[in-house]
């Protein structure tokens, strides 16, 4: 499959990672059209114990929510994925730890039926793909640049990164 990735700076380039995973770079953001952001609570998610209480990345799709919630230690940063319902507010299943560091952003593709989280520090150009029904880590894909946020536009088949350079 082919997917659109679209960074806040052009980068007019493919990088193909494997067969199934082609990254094309293909629209610039520089804000001058405007946008409209929000932030709402739409759950609250408590630490799961003495060392799991630092929340981090989350996503949604159909009735479930995905938060994570990461224990630091240093630049040796790991998560752990917590599954809701949303109509109940209930835990469905937590993961085991993962290897997805500061897990600072994650997007939900219906495509692939996958979720892709943003490491961050102390890996500002590696992104996780973990599996939304088991909660199990499936690998890394590592990006030509850094980056902080993560979005999927399914109208246009794309992602959106926030790049974490300025230049």
């Amino acid at each position: 499959m082919d997917y659109q990735y679209a960074p806040n700076r052009c980068r007019n380039t493919t990088y193909t990672f494997n067969e199934d995973m082609r990254l094309k770079f293909t629209t610039y953001f520089d804000g001058t059209d405007g946008y409209i952001s929000s932030v709402n609570e739409l759950l609250h998610v408590r630490a799961i114990d003495d060392w799991w209480g630092t929340q981090q990345g989350a996503t949604g799709y159909g009735k479930y929510a995905f938060q994570f919630l990461i224990r630091k230690q240093g630049q040796n940063e790991t998560g752990r994925l917590v599954k809701i319902d949303l109509e109940t507010r209930e835990i469905i299943k937590i993961s085991e730890t993962l290897p997805t560091y500061h897990s600072n952003d994650i997007a939900y593709n219906p495509e692939t039926g996958k979720l892709y989280v943003i490491h961050y520090a102390p890996q500002l150009n590696t992104i996780s793909i973990v599996d939304p029904e088991t909660l199990e880590w499936e690998g890394t894909v590592t990006l030509p640049y850094e980056v902080y946020a993560i979005g999927y536009s399914v109208g246009r088949q794309q992602y959106a990164f926030a790049d974490y350079n300025e230049d």
